[in-house]
């Protein structure tokens, strides 16, 4: 019974929607980085576009996908 409530738990921890501050590394955070002014929109896992990769990078954002955000939905 105990290792069934472990399962169950465990699964639901696996569901949980990635939230956007778990997805910024504040370390990465780079104010001053320089990036190209290429325009190939990003969307960030906290749910906002950037103008390409680089600006996603200096912004901390640890995983991103091609396309701007209101693409997605």
């Amino acid at each position: 019974m105990i290792s069934l409530v472990f399962v169950s738990l465990l699964f639901f921890q696996c569901q949980e929607e990635q939230k956007p501050h778990d997805c910024i590394d504040q370390s990465k955070i780079n104010d001053y980085g320089a990036c190209y002014d290429i325009f190939a929109p990003v969307c960030g896992c906290d749910g906002n576009t950037y103008s390409n990769d680089c600006y996603a990078q200096n912004a901390g954002v640890l995983s991103f996908t091609q396309g701007a955000c209101s693409e997605k939905n």
